[in-house]
């Protein structure tokens, strides 16, 4: 039976949205009562700039915080070549990026064209790729919108097809992509 990874989002996607700051003291506290509780995979941040996400800014500090944790693989998102950069400064165990099946999700999510998207991702396999292999972050892709887009609607079925496998061109066999919903049930899939 192949292993299967819980990776909780919450000290990330839980708190990217919402207005009031946690410090990073209750952060880490929220860590690591996720690591006693046995999680092994906690996406601890984001790198994206403190002025668009005030809750971000101290994900550097998170991440040298949680990587006290043995055996815990503190991940981390970024958007761009320069949060990898950051990620990768910080000492994040794993790095993802997502790449948006919708154009428009994409414009408003990462302020890039999916195209230009695939440029950066591909940057940032470059820089990960310098490291000596043993220091070398995993670096993963996420699908997002592949199951339709709270924007646009329906994402056709053939182009995330057609963009899987652009994705695996640039990122390690370790880790390639998953597929993250945007909160949307296509009507297709209601009947």
């Amino acid at each position: 039976m192949n292993p299967i990874t819980i990776s909780e989002v919450g000290p990330r996607d839980g708190l990217q949205s919402v207005e009031t700051v946690m410090s990073t003291v209750d952060k880490m506290i929220w860590i690591e009562a996720e690591y006693r509780a046995g999680v092994r995979e906690i996406e601890v941040g984001s790198f994206v700039s403190p002025t668009i996400l005030p809750q971000m800014a101290d994900t550097a500090v998170v991440v040298g915080g949680a990587r006290r944790f043995e055996d815990l693989v503190v991940a981390v998102l970024v958007p761009n070549v320069r949060g990898c950069e950051a990620a990768i400064e910080a000492g994040a165990h794993k790095i993802s990026i997502p790449l948006s099946l919708s154009e428009t999700h994409s414009q408003k999510n990462v302020r890039q064209e999916i195209q230009q998207m695939l440029s950066e991702i591909s940057a940032c396999q470059k820089l990960v790729d310098q490291l000596p292999l043993g220091e070398r972050p995993y670096f993963e892709v996420g699908l997002s919108t592949a199951f339709g887009c709270t924007i646009e609607g329906l994402v056709e079925e053939g182009f995330v097809i057609e963009m899987a496998p652009e994705c695996w061109i640039w990122v390690s066999p370790r880790w390639v992509y998953r597929i993250q919903p945007a909160w949307v049930i296509p009507p297709i899939l209601n009947d």
